[in-house]
């Protein structure tokens, strides 16, 4: 979680496939319930984008366009 605030902190983005759930709950409108949603959505299928996260319960476009300056899906 800290080398993931650091990434943040320096400009960087993080991978919601491979990020904590206590870094994801600090994102802007995301919080504990939606972070466990995350985890259970990639669980399931890895998003392979970052518009891929709307399939996330309570995660929609605004929500999405709020997280695009700090997330970034790897494609590999």
């Amino acid at each position: 979680t800290l080398t993931g605030m650091a990434q943040l902190l320096a400009g960087g983005r993080i991978d919601p496939n491979e990020a904590p759930q206590g870094l994801l709950e600090n994102l802007p409108g995301i919080g504990p319930e939606r972070a466990r949603a995350i985890l259970e959505a990639r669980e399931r299928r890895a998003f392979d984008s970052l518009r891929a996260i709307e399939r996330v319960p309570g995660i929609g476009p605004r929500t999405r366009e709020q997280l695009e300056p700090f997330l970034a899906v790897d494609p590999g």
